[in-house]
């Protein structure tokens, strides 16, 4: 590795911008925004809040991913903190709560919604009563600009896709898939896909004005076809397979097959109709990148494994592995240019991968 070090618990991911590196982390009784050198994984700043989340299952530390956009450092905290802060030197611009704002504790595994920033909004899931739901927050200044009904369960992110034509944000919850106005959050479409388990995974586009939609913790997965006619916009199932089994993670989508884990093995499946390719690879509860450019497949196995595939619809082909990280690894991934970056509750690393020219 370029470098490895220790580092405090959480299942956020990294954000890069040039030589910097961004990532939340439990430490003591104080949740951190981290800043990293990521050429030698040296501290940079910290940001400090007080407060310590902890469930049994995930054990502590934040859940979600920070954003990066319009010059501020976006943070929702798994207590229910959310942030602007400076990324140059880590300051707080604003703050805000949700568990005020929404009226509502965090759910049994911590608020987990990475921000969306669009439009001059920062939004996250907040799943209050009523109107609560979804909080959109406005960048400079921290005041709640709009709100709207969401289930009142979710550990997804809101999503940002372009349907008929048209930008929508689209929040996966326990009750539906809403499609809304990014400007106001008006409701434009609800999509009854009701779950009585945990909804983790991001909608995510699988063609044009179609949507993949994983129906609950190992329950399978569904696609749906979005029209907008005259203003009004309806959604219609096209298939639904319960022979694919996401949990917590995402599938990528590549020359119309989608790339994903069917529980804790790595599967592949035809997107006009759901039908299974191959399965094989048992890489526990890990993540996938897609490196698109190249047509290859990332992945971290759930003890921290990196192993590089084909993305080949004919079969499961394992090209290089090697051990990245010790220990349970449920983070993303990410690749930026030839380095990639990885951690765990534990440790996070560096390395510097071959590219072929």
């Amino acid at each position: 590795p370029l470098w490895k070090k220790a580092i405090g618990p959480g299942w956020s991911s990294f954000v890069v911008a040039g030589p910097m590196l961004f990532t939340q982390e439990q430490r003591g009784e104080e949740e951190l925004i981290v800043c990293y050198d990521a050429e030698t994984g040296a501290e940079l700043w910290t940001q400090e809040i007080k407060t310590r989340f902890y469930d049994a299952l995930g054990g502590p530390g934040p859940r979600a991913t920070p954003t990066l956009a319009d010059g501020g450092l976006y943070v929702m905290g798994a207590s229910g903190h959310v942030l602007r802060l400076d990324p140059a030197n880590g300051e707080i611009i604003w703050q805000q709560d949700v568990r005020q704002v929404a009226d509502r504790e965090p759910p049994i595994w911590g608020f987990s919604s990475s921000p969306l920033v669009v439009e001059g909004s920062v939004i996250v899931h907040a799943g209050g009563k009523g109107d609560k739901g979804l909080l959109a927050f406005d960048t400079e200044t921290g005041e709640l600009k709009w709100s709207a009904p969401a289930g009142d369960h979710s550990y997804s992110s809101p999503a940002l896709l372009t349907i008929a034509g048209q930008p929508v944000i689209a929040m996966l919850t326990n009750k539906e898939l809403n499609l809304l106005d990014p400007a106001d959050g008006a409701v434009l479409l609800s999509f009854d896909c009701a779950s009585e388990g945990q909804r983790v995974l991001q909608p995510q586009l699988a063609g044009e004005d179609a949507i993949l939609i994983a129906t609950g913790m190992g329950k399978g997965v569904q696609k749906i076809h979005v029209t907008k006619k005259d203003g009004k916009w309806a959604a219609e199932e096209l298939w639904a397979v319960t022979g694919l089994k996401p949990d917590f993670n995402d599938c990528v989508i590549y020359d119309g097959h989608a790339y994903g884990f069917d529980g804790a093995i790595f599967t592949c499946f035809d997107l006009k109709d759901g039908k299974r390719k191959w399965k094989g690879g048992r890489y526990g509860k890990g993540q996938v990148l897609l490196v698109k450019d190249s047509g290859h497949l990332l992945v971290i196995g759930e003890e921290g494994a990196v192993v590089l595939l084909k993305a080949d619809p004919t079969e499961h082909k394992e090209l290089a592995t090697f051990q990245a990280l010790e220990g349970k690894t449920w983070n993303h991934p990410v690749l930026s240019g030839d380095r990639l970056y990885v951690r765990n509750s534990t440790e996070a690393a560096a390395y510097k991968l071959p590219v072929v020219k």
